[in-house]
């Protein structure tokens, strides 16, 4: 078992690793270009190694150095093997899009078992609309996923998007090398951030995506071209530090997060509703995070932020009164049942929890029962095991996590991070 156990407070600077949305959109939008790009502080996580092990399989050439990631796009072919997308929801969807861009034959993508659990049904029938033949094996709208190659026809589609905008993504990506350009209309979106994340990307790569709000997108058959792109530092990563000194007290510097739009930004304005002190550096995107360690509860919509869910709830665990948190049907469909998950794991730590299909409330703080920790599991969620981790490192370990090394989908240096600002993991 691992126990966590914070110092009485948290003080220090602290570097986040770089952006997992960023990371692996530049590696699409590169692989797709015509000449040479370099990804400059690229994540190399599992999910990354994924997306870029795809890409290889497709025809592009990436070579690593460091955190530098030089891809020579190759002439776009079917795989010689199934391309298996490990747990990575977002390679698995965007390389749906991309493996119709290759020059013939089929390509058939698949993944863990949650991975197989994990919708794909409207991004194939918007597909279907721009002439890509694309079909769920089981014909269920789930993985594994056969792609027939042959170019993306483009034209007009409509899409739902309430289950994940990575479909919009994976179609917005793809569309600059379609044959007629793409008009999408899109219906129910929810994390609209990391469409605006998708956009920069392919604006960074020379392609011009036109927009109405989040209802309509145009993009025309530009292509793109190499550039050099700079990931940022991850606010998603970032949130469970941040969390950390809310919930302990103390203060710490967060840098490198740079200002292009991230969905988990929002975690600044629901520590400050939660009584912690944030400061923002516009001209550098540092982040100053002060707290005494006394949280308040709150009602936080998380609709456009899903990723916030196990941290927040967490969080509300540790805080006087009352956190709901609404807008998060679409997390029922992530690496877990999130809401049904943390309503479990917080259970087994004496938390009074209601949820339903849209919301999860919290009553804090929580006083964990007598005699041997209660152990958590993270439900092979990396972001429930991060949130934990900072539960039991906020409870000076009066809670224990069972091992897993989920946390390396997302975050690699998450534990060697922890140690560095003072927690003992034991």
């Amino acid at each position: 078992m691992l126990r966590f156990r914070a110092p009485p407070t948290v003080s220090g600077d602290y570097v986040p690793p770089p952006s997992k949305s960023y990371t692996h959109r530049a590696l699409v939008a590169a692989a797709l270009a015509d000449g040479e790009s370099l990804i400059v502080n690229a994540l190399r996580s599992d999910d990354t190694l994924m997306t870029m092990r795809a890409l290889r399989s497709l025809g592009a050439r990436m070579i690593r150095r460091g955190s530098i990631v030089m891809v020579r796009p190759g002439r776009l072919r079917a795989p010689g093997d199934v391309i298996h997308c490990g747990a990575s929801g977002t390679t698995l969807r965007f390389m749906i899009s991309v493996a119709s861009l290759t020059d013939g034959g089929y390509s058939v993508l698949t993944g863990t078992r949650r991975l197989r659990e994990r919708p794909v049904g409207p991004l194939l029938d918007s597909l279907s609309q721009l002439g890509v033949e694309a079909t769920s094996t089981r014909g269920n709208g789930l993985p594994p996923v056969i792609v027939r190659g042959g170019g993306l026809r483009g034209g007009t589609a409509s899409l739902r998007a309430e289950e994940s905008s990575q479909y919009v993504s994976s179609i917005l990506l793809a569309a600059p090398r379609s044959a007629a350009g793409v008009e999408l209309e899109v219906r129910g979106i929810v994390s609209r951030t990391y469409v605006d994340a998708t956009l920069v990307v392919m604006e960074a790569f020379g392609a011009r995506p036109e927009r109405a709000g989040y209802d309509r997108f145009s993009v025309e058959p530009t292509g793109y071209r190499g550039a050099r792109f700079a990931v940022p530092g991850d606010y998603s990563s970032a949130s469970y530090f941040m969390g950390l000194v809310a919930a302990v007290g103390g203060i710490l510097t967060v840098r490198g997060l740079g200002s292009m739009p991230q969905a988990d930004s929002a975690i600044l304005g629901i520590l400050e509703r939660m009584g912690a002190r944030v400061r923002l550096d516009g001209s550098t995107g540092d982040v100053v995070v002060e707290s005494s360690g006394a949280l308040r509860g709150g009602e936080f919509d998380l609709r456009d932020s899903p990723d916030l869910l196990p941290i927040v709830a967490a969080l509300g665990a540790l805080a006087q009164g009352r956190t709901r948190i609404t807008g998060i049907a679409h997390t029922r469909l992530k690496e877990s049942d999130r809401p049904a998950a943390m309503a479990e794991e917080l259970s087994k730590l004496g938390a009074r929890v209601w949820w339903g299909e849209g919301h999860l409330e919290v009553e804090g703080p929580v006083a964990p029962p007598e005699g041997p920790p209660p152990v958590l599991s993270d439900h092979g969620d990396h972001r429930i095991f991060m949130a934990l981790a900072i539960l039991s490192a906020a409870l000076r370990g009066r809670a224990a996590l069972a091992p897993s090394s989920s946390y390396r989908k997302s975050y690699p240096g998450f534990l060697e991070d922890l140690r560095e600002l003072g927690v003992d993991i034991y």
